[in-house]
């Protein structure tokens, strides 16, 4: 299941804090400390590549919640840290699952990190420990975190996390007969460096289940769009008929078996339109301009951004192509102005295998 990666574009005329133990949830304190991305039954195809990605969850949006750091060996703050594959549910680490064919990942506030780094991630806020700022004599300086005499003793912060998986060698090589375990913790946001030993139910983590519903195909498809180029141009749009009526432009993907390839199974083709530009709601991509994109499907359902549906479907005996046709939207914003002049916006087709 490797993500063919095409962007098409719609026309229009850290360094870390010192860092100690802290407890951190979703949204608020006392809330939930474990999100699971649960991985379907997936194929790869035959031709997946060292490095390819594999497996991409839905987007999380949602704002942490840190506090109660522990006491430093001096006077200081402590930096919420989400930390890429540090910690491990497996004493084996991620080691054993290079060895045996994937690395696991996390793309955080819109950037890929992966398990080969050893780094943690920093994130943009800090808290104070108790006693931040304070000395023997009684005499206060600004605390580092709130900038004023009293600490900051907790934090909310957004953020955007996706999980996903990658090959670590390729498709060709992967051993098939490998039962995986079943869960891999893959970001922790943690005040503390290490990880694996140390207790968690305080600590919010991501992990990605069901590493053994991954399969390897033996056939792959080739991805063209309709247009060639990609490019979905609206022409010329009047600035006032645009507040009361939409305007649509339509392309294709078009997928096809290649005919080098065995392809006995059956299986599907999903996508995924990606962007890590401003949503309005999952089915609206805010241009920028006081317009809104939206993307439908042949049959008038609206696709969501940043998640997969299913785009065609394979077996041994199937046509050889499929085409997928679109139909992408340009509405006003009704909350914007809209603004005149040129504008254009990319769009990412992540396209993947189950």
């Amino acid at each position: 299941m490797r993500y063919l990666l095409i962007v098409i574009t719609f026309f229009m005329g850290f360094s870390s804090l010192p860092a100690w133990a802290m407890d951190c949830y979703a949204e608020h304190e006392g809330g939930n400390t474990v999100v699971i991305g649960y991985v379907p039954r997936i194929s790869i195809p035959s031709d997946g590549k060292k490095g390819d990605k594999i497996w991409q969850s839905s987007e999380y949006f949602m704002n942490v919640f840190c506090n109660n750091a522990l006491p430093g060996p001096s006077p200081g703050e402590e930096s919420p840290s989400a930390w890429a594959n540090i910690m491990m549910l497996l004493a084996s680490g991620q080691d054993f699952y290079n060895q045996n064919s994937y690395t696991f990942g996390v793309t955080y506030n819109g950037v890929d990190y992966d398990s080969t780094s050893p780094l943690p991630i920093a994130a943009p806020v800090c808290i104070d420990i108790k006693g931040a700022g304070t000395f023997g004599n009684g005499y206060k300086k600004p605390a580092v975190c709130s900038g004023g005499p009293e600490p900051q003793l907790s934090v909310t912060f957004p953020v955007r996390v996706q999980l996903y998986i990658k090959l670590a060698k390729n498709a060709n090589k992967v051993n098939k007969k490998l039962v995986l375990p079943d869960e891999y913790i893959t970001l922790e946001f943690k005040g503390m460096s290490g990880a694996g030993a140390i207790e968690v139910d305080k600590n919010l983590t991501f992990r990605i289940r069901g590493l053994n519903n991954i399969h390897v195909l033996d056939c792959f498809v080739n991805v063209d769009l309709e247009p060639a180029d990609g490019v979905v141009d609206f022409g010329k749009i009047n600035s006032r008929t645009i507040k009361n009526t939409s305007v649509s432009e339509t392309f294709s993907v078009v997928m096809t078996k290649d005919p080098g390839a065995a392809c006995t199974e059956q299986f599907n083709i999903l996508g995924s339109f990606f962007t890590t530009d401003i949503l309005s709601d999952y089915s609206h991509l805010d241009i920028g301009n006081g317009l809104l994109l939206k993307i439908f499907h042949n049959d008038g359902t609206a696709t969501e951004f940043n998640r997969f549906s299913q785009f065609a479907s394979f077996s041994s005996s199937s046509a050889p192509s499929v085409t997928a046709p679109f139909r992408a939207e340009l509405s006003a914003n009704p909350a914007e102005t809209v603004v005149e002049g040129p504008f254009s916006k990319d769009v990412i087709l992540k396209i993947t295998y189950n």
